[in-house]
C-alpha cells in the first residue's frame, strides 16, 4: 500500500502540475499552493515510469484478491483525522489518504462508510470492489448497513462528528 501511495502521489503531482502551471505567478494562489505546485513540477519522467510499474503491480495483485472475494474490507483513514482548528490553522495531512489514494491508482472502485465515533473522533469503513463493479460496491455497502448497523439505529451509526473536524464546504 505504500508503494501504490507513493506512485499514486508522484503521477498526481505530475499531471497537477500539468494542469495548473499556468497559474504559476499569477498572484491567484495561496503561498502554499503555489509552493507545492513548485514541487509537482520536479517530478522527473524516471518517477513516472517507476510510478506506471508500481500501478501494473499493485492493479494486479488486488484484481487476484478479488477474485476470490466480492470486496475488501479495511479502514479509510490510518489515523484520525486533523481537527478542524487545526486544518483552519494550516496545518497538512497528505498521509491521511494512504489507504485510500491506491485505489484511485489501480481505478478500484472504493467508498466508505461512516461509522459510530470513536473517542469522540470520526472512524469508516472503506470497501473496494472490482474495477468496473460500482454496483457491487454499493450492493454490499446497502448489505452492511441493513445487517449490520441499522440495528444500531442508523442516526447513531452512521453519522459524523460535526464541528471538530474539518469538512467540505464548512
Amino acid at each position: 500500500m505504500d508503494e501504490a501511495y507513493e506512485a499514486a502521489m508522484a503521477l498526481i503531482k505530475r499531471e497537477t502540475y500539468v494542469a495548473c502551471a499556468a497559474w504559476l505567478d499569477s498572484g491567484l494562489l495561496g503561498s502554499d499552493v503555489e509552493r507545492r505546485l513548485r514541487a509537482a513540477a520536479e517530478t522527473t519522467d524516471t518517477e513516472l515510469r517507476e510510478a506506471e510499474a508500481v500501478r501494473r503491480a499493485f492493479t494486479a495483485g488486488v484484481d487476484r484478491l478479488l477474485e476470490d472475494y466480492e470486496v475488501l474490507a479495511l479502514p479509510t483513514l490510518p489515523h484520525f483525522p486533523l481537527t478542524r482548528v487545526a486544518a483552519e490553522e494550516g496545518r497538512q495531512d497528505l498521509s491521511a489518504s494512504s489507504l485510500v489514494r491506491p485505489f484511485n491508482l489501480s481505478g478500484h472502485p472504493a467508498l466508505s462508510l461512516p461509522l459510530s465515533p470513536s473517542r469522540g473522533r470520526p472512524v469508516s469503513l472503506q470497501l473496494v470492489g472490482r474495477r468496473g463493479d460500482d454496483a457491487g460496491v454499493c450492493r454490499a455497502a446497502r448489505y452492511l448497513v441493513a445487517r449490520y448497523l441499522v440495528g444500531t439505529g442508523p442516526a447513531e451509526a452512521i453519522q459524523t462528528t460535526g464541528e471538530a473536524h474539518a469538512q467540505p464546504g464548512r
